[in-house]
C-alpha cells in the first residue's frame, strides 16, 4: 500500500471465514517532544485517556513530555469511529501545546485485527500535524494470542460445560505466553533484535558511526562522528574534491553543510517502512555531537539504510 495514505477502517462487525469472532484492535508506542503549558498538556492527556479506547501515562521531565499508550487489547465493536477520530483530534491537540510542534516526535500505532487480516496504522507527526500511515498484512498467531479474553465465565456464553473448558484452556495457555512475554521469550513489538537490523550505510561508509538499540519495539538510531571524519572543513572541502563518483562528492558536502540526512527502515522487498530526516549540524558543532531517532520497529524490518535524499512518494 503507498506510504501516508489510508485504507478504509475495517469493519468490526463484517464476518469472515477464517474465524467471525475475531475483531480486536491494541495501541502502543510513545509521543513526545518539548514541553508547553503543562496544565493543559495533563487536561488534553486525561481527555485522550477518557476516551476509553486506550490508557495513556504521562512523564514530564526537565523540558520534555512524553506519552506513553497501553498496549491492552480491546474489541472492535467497543470503538467507534468517532472515538478514534476523537482519539487523532486530541494527540494533534497535544502536539500543538509542545513548545516546538516541529520537534514532536511519536511512535504511536494502532493494530487491528479482523479475521485473517492486520491492519498497523503508524500515528506519525509531519510539519506539526498527524499523519497516517497504514498498511495490511496477513494476521498471524502471535496477533491472536493478543485477542482480549472475557472477564467473566459466568455470563451465558460459558454456561455449557464445553465452553468452560474452551476458555479455562485458552486462558491457560493465555497466561502461559504471558510468563513468556514477562521473561522475554515473546518480543513485545514483535521485531528483530537490534543486531538483526542490517545497517546499510551506502557511500557514507566509515564517515557517520550508527548505533541502534531497541527497548520496548521501539528503535533507537543514534549517528555520529565515524572514524574518517574530517577534523576541518578544509579536509571536508579535500574529501569533496577527491570524490570518485558525483555520489560521494555530494554525501562529504551534505555532511560538510550540516543539510539533512535520512535514515530509512526497510522490508526485505526494499520497501520503506519507516523514514526520517536528520540534520548533521549537531556533528559539526560538536565532537561528541550526535542525533538520535525513534524509529517504530515492525517484524518485517530487516536493514536500516542512510540516504541523501527522501524516497519519493508513489502517486
Amino acid at each position: 500500500m503507498p506510504e501516508g495514505t489510508s485504507p478504509p477502517p475495517l469493519d468490526p462487525h463484517k464476518a469472515t471465514k477464517t474465524d467471525p469472532a475475531v475483531g480486536f484492535l491494541w495501541f502502543d508506542g510513545i509521543l513526545e517532544g518539548p514541553v508547553g503549558d503543562r496544565d493543559m498538556l495533563r487536561h488534553s492527556t486525561n481527555r485522550l485517556d477518557a476516551i476509553g479506547i486506550v490508557g495513556t501515562n504521562l512523564e514530564i521531565e526537565g523540558g520534555k513530555f512524553s506519552i506513553l499508550l497501553d498496549d491492552r487489547s480491546r474489541k472492535m465493536s467497543a470503538t467507534s469511529q468517532r472515538d478514534r477520530q476523537r482519539f487523532v483530534d486530541l494527540v494533534e491537540e497535544v502536539v500543538s501545546l509542545s513548545s516546538d510542534p516541529m520537534r514532536v516526535e511519536s511512535t504511536l500505532r494502532c493494530t487491528e485485527i479482523q479475521g485473517a487480516t492486520a491492519q498497523e496504522t503508524l500515528f506519525a507527526v509531519a510539519g506539526g500535524k498527524i499523519q497516517k500511515i497504514s498498511r495490511t498484512r496477513k494476521a498471524t498467531n502471535e496477533d491472536y494470542v493478543r485477542k482480549p479474553r472475557p472477564t467473566s465465565v459466568m455470563g451465558q456464553e460459558f454456561e455449557s460445560p464445553k465452553s468452560r473448558k474452551i476458555f479455562v484452556a485458552t486462558l491457560v495457555a493465555f497466561c502461559a505466553v504471558a510468563v513468556a512475554w514477562q521473561f522475554g521469550v515473546i518480543d513485545k513489538a514483535m521485531a528483530p533484535a537490534a543486531n538483526e537490523i542490517v545497517i546499510k550505510q551506502d557511500t557514507f561508509g566509515s564517515l557517520l558511526a550508527v548505533d541502534i538499540k531497541k527497548n520496548w519495539g521501539i528503535y533507537s538510531v543514534t549517528l555520529s562522528r565515524g572514524q574518517d571524519f574530517p577534523q576541518s572543513m578544509s579536509q571536508f572541502m579535500a574529501k569533496v574534491a577527491a570524490a570518485p563518483t558525483m555520489k560521494e562528492a555530494a554525501m562529504f558536502g551534505a555532511v560538510a553543510r550540516g543539510e539533512t540526512i535520512y535514515v530509512r527502515l526497510v522490508d526485505e522487498n526494499e520497501d520503506v517502512l519507516f523514514e526520517k530526516g536528520l540534520s548533521m549540524k549537531p556533528l559539526l558543532l560538536d565532537r561528541d555531537g550526535e542525533v538520535t531517532v525513534l524509529v517504530p520497529g515492525m517484524r518485517v524490518a530487516q536493514s536500516l539504510h542512510l540516504a541523501l535524499a527522501p524516497m519519493p512518494r508513489q502517486k
